[in-house]
């Protein structure tokens, strides 16, 4: 669900952190969080290839990392420092039975609230677009459908066909039971 040279890079980072035995790296934010299924197209829409960003403990932890990456050519990953992060509060989220925040929708570990409310904190999940394109406006949220259709909060709206046999969040649950299993 990757380029292949991302996958080369991330692996070249577990890598370095296992052999040089440095802490504080937690993992890809995909790996970091479950929800239902029935949300993983929204989810997966709304943080894009923010999902492949690895969450690290503090921005001594990402350069050290990103100096050992470079040194090996082996590609280039996005940190998360949750030390450097600054998401600000979570906006007042309307009440009504049409829009839910995403970040509700999510399950992951206090510890790595920053980068999910980094990702998440600004989007609703909305039952239309129509309510989407009601709430972005008087709330200056992203919105977005089951589906994946977006309305975000300065007025575009992006939506089609989703093929929902190749979601990410599927196949890293996938992954997941598999090891498990094993």
């Amino acid at each position: 669900s990757m380029s292949r040279s991302q996958w080369e890079a991330i692996s070249a980072v577990r890598a370095i952190a296992e052999k040089k035995k440095i802490k504080g790296l937690y993992g890809m934010v995909i790996e970091l969080f479950t929800c239902n299924e029935k949300f993983n197209t929204a989810v997966e829409v709304t943080a894009g290839n923010q999902l492949f960003q690895m969450v690290v403990d503090n921005d001594e932890t990402a350069a050290r990392l990103i100096k050992d990456l470079q040194k090996s050519n082996a590609g280039r990953v996005t940190f998360m420092p949750l030390s450097r992060l600054r998401p600000g509060d979570n906006p007042p989220y309307p009440k009504s039975e049409d829009v839910m925040p995403m970040l509700h929708k999510l399950k992951f570990r206090e510890e790595h609230r920053k980068a999910f409310q980094q990702v998440f904190r600004k989007c609703l999940v909305v039952r239309t677009l129509e309510v989407g394109a009601k709430f972005a406006k008087s709330h200056e949220l992203d919105c977005i459908t089951l589906e994946g259709d977006q309305v975000n909060r300065k007025g575009a709206l992006t939506g089609g066909y989703m093929d929902v046999r190749r979601s990410r969040l599927q196949s890293q649950a996938d992954i997941v039971a598999h090891t498990e299993m094993a």
